[in-house]
């Protein structure tokens, strides 16, 4: 069966908004980006799983809570506190000489030689994401709605954009996250992905109690709420998954109301869940809601607000070939690419 590639955008950049700036008589808004050097690191090593190196990346980003130092030092007092007793140390080079990145990580190179690289590749990170912020906004508001803002760097690789009025501020912050990687993923099949789905909480829900299932199942009818959620241990969450329908290919795994996402997703990550679904299935939801004319329509027993019409997210399943949540291609691959739907309006 043939995959189809799903459109996402990895975002390394976190918005904060404040209103009103003291310094800038004439500028009303203050915006505050922030690049997520922990998530440049990652990617640059190429996804590296090796032990000393996530550890380190916890304690910089732990130490980072309570110190004014920027990333890249806290990590290099982590790494060198984490290897210093070991007798055959891991030396960073080889974690950061990979397929991708060989040229820019020599071999051989001492890790004080490999720290300096990666707070070189920082700081060209957030030149550049000042000059495609600076771009985006001329491009679409300094001439339409005649805005005047102004961009300085900030320690610890933050961007502070002040700005003059603006009517739509909601928008502007749209405008200005917008700028990410795309990656493509494979998607599963519905009917790919159901039936996995549906024995992994079938298997979970057995280690619990083992007369859920069986033939000495208990009735639903005669357990409590608290039983019913250990029954189902993901649909309780809030999802409603999708059934397969012969002839059919759909690629929404299911929907879910925008407040139940996290503790689905949460559950899905579940290590025994996700061992029984497979460690080659990435879950990602949509990144608009999806408009529901009627919650019934999808079986979905809830309190929240009726009149929410447009309040859940659908999931798709991602094909993970590299098990490490790293996209089989990105947007550095592409020469010209146009989005096609299916007969369903799916994205494909």
């Amino acid at each position: 069966m043939q995959k189809r590639l799903l459109v996402g955008y990895l975002f390394i950049i976190i918005i904060l908004f404040n209103s009103g700036c003291s310094q800038f008589k004439e500028y009303k808004h203050v915006f505050i980006l922030e690049l997520s050097i922990p998530d440049l690191m990652i990617s640059l090593s190429d996804y590296s799983s090796n032990s000393d190196f996530r550890s380190a990346i916890s304690d910089a980003n732990e130490a980072q809570l309570t110190s004014s130092d920027d990333f890249i030092t806290l990590f290099a007092e982590a790494w060198h506190t984490q290897v210093a007793y070991q007798e055959s140390p891991t030396q960073l080079w080889r974690i950061f000489h990979n397929m991708n990145n060989h040229d820019l990580f020599p071999a051989k190179s001492t890790d004080e030689e490999i720290i300096e690289i990666l707070a070189s590749e920082a700081k060209a990170a957030i030149n550049n994401t000042e000059r495609i912020i600076t771009k985006r906004i001329s491009n679409n508001y300094t001439y339409q709605n005649r805005i005047n803002f102004k961009i300085n760097q900030l320690p610890n690789c933050k961007l502070e954009i002040i700005t003059s009025a603006i009517e739509d501020k909601n928008n502007f912050r749209k405008t200005l996250v917008s700028s990410g990687n795309v990656e493509f993923w494979p998607v599963l099949f519905n009917d790919e992905v159901y039936n996995k789905i549906i024995g992994a909480e079938i298997s979970f829900a057995n280690s619990i109690h083992p007369n859920f299932y069986g033939d000495n199942a208990l009735a639903d009818s005669t357990l409590s709420p608290e039983q019913l959620e250990s029954k189902f241990p993901i649909q309780s969450k809030g999802l409603v998954l999708i059934s397969p329908q012969r002839g059919e290919e759909l690629i929404t795994v299911g929907y879910a109301h925008k407040d139940d996402r996290e503790n689905i997703s949460e559950i899905l990550n579940n290590p025994l869940i996700k061992a029984d679904i497979g460690e080659d299935v990435k879950f990602a939801w949509s990144s608009n809601p999806t408009t529901v004319m009627h919650k019934g329509d999808l079986g979905i027993d809830t309190k929240r607000d009726s009149t929410s019409t447009t309040s859940f997210y659908k999931l798709y399943a991602l094909n993970d070939k590299s098990r490490r949540g790293k996209a089989e291609l990105t947007g550095k691959s592409i020469i010209n690419a146009q989005q096609s739907k299916n007969v369903y309006g799916e994205p494909v």
